[in-house]
């Protein structure tokens, strides 16, 4: 028989909040047991897929900006720039900053031949992640480029009757603006690689079921959860 019964809203309060987390523990448990239904794996290789066609298209516009930077661009500043020997047409007042600008356009030759071969294949079922490296190496190569040339006219370009101060600070402009997209293009080839790589995992968790850690994450989150709802009913029965 219940003799007494003390002032105990918050107590009962407690209690139903305790054993609402008792229930919605035991509830995450059971889906990291049963893993990802079907139409959430559906959901996730539809992610992977959108994430194929980010890398493709940051890989498309990638070598699109190389090739505007290159021979949209900067090649005006050069005499035979599809040689293997480009002249570089801007006296330089060093000569070994000649010689790299124009040994660089010549490796710049290789790096938009692959590219132009590779925007005519690449697609979604290619090994994109082995692309986004090779594309970032050579986007790198092509920035490096551009500030020697940026250099170049900035610190070290002597005006002539041929190059003249206008046309120097012309040059000057095209270059930033071409390095300015090349810098872009880095930051897409990121994005792209971190989406990627993102979805790539969930797919493989969703697939895989549910890891050792999640699970035993979940296991833990419950044995917590009922030891508050012992100890809100003990606190419960005090008032009784």
């Amino acid at each position: 028989t219940v003799v007494a019964e003390l002032d105990n809203d918050s107590e009962r309060a407690s209690v139903l909040q305790a054993k609402g987390a008792v229930d919605a523990a035991e509830a995450n448990l059971s889906k990291v047991k049963s893993g990802t239904r079907p139409e959430q794996v559906a959901i996730l290789e539809s992610a992977l897929e959108g994430a194929k066609s980010g890398v493709v298209n940051a890989l498309l516009s990638s070598y699109t900006s190389v090739d505007n930077a290159i021979q949209g661009g900067v090649d005006v500043m050069f005499n035979d720039a599809d040689s293997g020997l480009p002249i570089f047409r801007v006296v330089l007042s060093d000569s070994q900053l000649t010689s790299d600008v124009q040994n660089k356009r010549a490796m710049m030759g290789t790096i938009l031949k692959r590219e132009d071969g590779m925007a005519q294949t690449i697609a979604a079922s290619s090994d994109l992640a082995a692309e986004l490296t090779i594309a970032e190496r050579e986007v790198r190569n092509v920035r490096n480029f551009l500030d020697d040339i940026v250099l170049a006219l900035n610190k070290k370009a002597v005006p002539t009757s041929d190059i003249t101060a206008t046309t120097i600070a012309t040059y000057q402009a095209t270059a930033i603006a071409a390095r300015t997209s090349i810098n872009a293009s880095l930051a897409s080839i990121s994005t792209a690689r971190q989406a990627l790589q993102t979805a790539q995992k969930n797919l493989e968790q969703g697939v895989g079921g549910p890891v050792s850690e999640d699970l035993a994450g979940a296991e833990a989150a419950l044995t917590q959860a009922k030891g508050v709802y012992a100890a809100a009913l003990a606190n419960l029965e005090k008032t009784i």
